[in-house]
């Protein structure tokens, strides 16, 4: 099995769901089940020395995050505003986005907000997402035309599909 095939959905998007949709206290949430068994372990997480405190924390900072995006929408690092760190994202075997340890709450409150699109980073790649997009740089413009119109719409695509169509003519 590769580093791409997983059927186990992340514990913090899990957990944020059962807050953010299910209304659920952050200290009942299986992620905070998991901190509670970690915290027995080793003195701190995320700076903090007890369940309570990274409640307050968490409430302080990922619900104000939430909700700030819920308001906002997602913003995108400027020279004004330097601080905001992009998501970064894997691509797996067939195209499909998978979370990283970068932004992982933020690509959770996109789902649970509904939102469609997000500016995103591309830490790597499955080699065969790669060859796919290796093999659209080879087509013509009327054999990229007959590509599955998932394929030709798809966000990691855009680029190669963009530069078919400037350089060789519109493909629609």
């Amino acid at each position: 099995m590769g580093w791409d095939v997983s059927s186990v959905i992340g514990t913090k998007y899990s957990s944020i769901i059962q807050h953010f949709e299910n209304k659920v206290a952050w200290e009942d949430t299986m992620l905070f089940n998991k901190y509670k068994e970690r915290l027995m372990k080793e003195k701190k997480i995320k700076g903090c020395t007890s369940i309570n405190a990274l409640r307050r924390k968490y409430e302080e900072e990922v619900d104000v995050l939430f909700n700030r995006i819920k308001k906002e929408g997602f913003l995108l690092p400027t020279a004004n505003n330097s601080n905001i760190d992009v998501i970064h994202v894997y691509i797996d075997r067939n195209g499909n986005y998978l979370y990283t340890a970068n932004g992982n709450h933020r690509l959770a409150f996109a789902k649970v907000l509904g939102i469609e699109k997000i500016p995103v980073k591309v830490r790597a790649r499955h080699t065969n997402w790669e060859e796919i997009r290796e093999d659209i740089w080879t087509m013509s413009k009327y054999e990229v035309k007959r590509l599955d119109r998932k394929l030709i719409e798809h966000p990691d695509l855009e680029d190669i599909i963009k530069y078919k169509m400037l350089k060789e003519g519109s493909i629609t």
